[in-house]
């Protein structure tokens, strides 16, 4: 298989990994920048396989991210990450785009503790946030503002070329930011089957490079996403440009 591929490839001081679910991992002892660990949970799931109904609720959901889990209720995960001196946007954040949802972390690794931590955050997101209504209707709004202030010259020229690059394509209907009626009106349980849907660990890859014990990661990966199963199997939609 093309993983096979990549393995065969890559760098020997990179630790390669599969979970029994399917989750891949990359582990990587890195001296610079002295430390600190970078973490990045990447999940092969974008605004390619929303439904009509869902068009910018991968985005939105990357939003929810932050907003409440099992095991960090509310605002957690922020006043967590505050406590240890990150900062949203520098040192942790989350993006979606047609293919990928990714979040990245950079955590200082001076107390171990934090470290862990930080794993189980990763983890929280991956398959336990809250999605609660309160929540959602925060980030409606946000989401909305995001949207009207997307508008500009830079965005005309991109929806124009759009239509000659992505001609006849799923790509054209499904841009990240989504349809702003749909963001206006969406329902939560559309948004909550999307998350249970296509967030799975066989779509999912943990990067983790920065001074750290490579073999101790490997046992917090199993300890927070070894019993994490695949719910139902997933096929990418079609979303060829045509000739």
């Amino acid at each position: 298989g093309l993983g096979d591929v990549y393995k065969r490839q890559l760098d020997p001081t990179i630790k390669y990994g599969k979970l029994e679910n399917g989750l891949t991992y990359y582990i990587r002892e890195n001296q610079t920048p002295k430390d600190k660990v970078n973490i990045k949970l990447l999940i092969n799931t974008g605004s390619i396989m929303e439904e009509d109904r869902q068009q910018g609720l991968a985005h939105l959901l990357e939003h929810m991210a932050f907003n409440g889990s099992e095991n960090f209720p509310k605002r957690k995960i922020d006043e967590y990450l505050a406590s240890i001196g990150l900062n949203l946007g520098s040192d942790y954040n989350a993006s979606a785009g047609h293919l990928t949802t990714n979040y990245r972390f950079t955590v200082p690794t001076k107390n171990p503790e934090h470290v862990e931590t930080v794993i189980q955050i990763i983890s929280d997101i991956s398959h336990k946030l809250t999605l609660e209504p309160e929540a959602f209707e925060r980030e409606r709004k946000i989401v909305e503002e995001e949207y009207r202030t997307d508008i500009g010259g830079d965005k005309r020229y991109y929806d124009e070329l759009s239509k000659f690059t992505f001609k006849n394509s799923r790509l054209l209907n499904r841009k990240p930011i989504g349809d702003i009626n749909v963001i206006k009106n969406f329902k939560y349980k559309d948004a909550i089957s999307y998350y249970k849907k296509w967030y799975q660990p066989e779509r999912m890859g943990l990067f983790i490079i920065g001074e750290i014990q490579s073999e101790e990661i490997k046992d917090l990966i199993q300890k927070y996403f070894g019993g994490f199963k695949n719910k139902e199997k997933t096929t990418d939609p079609d979303y060829k440009v045509p000739d």
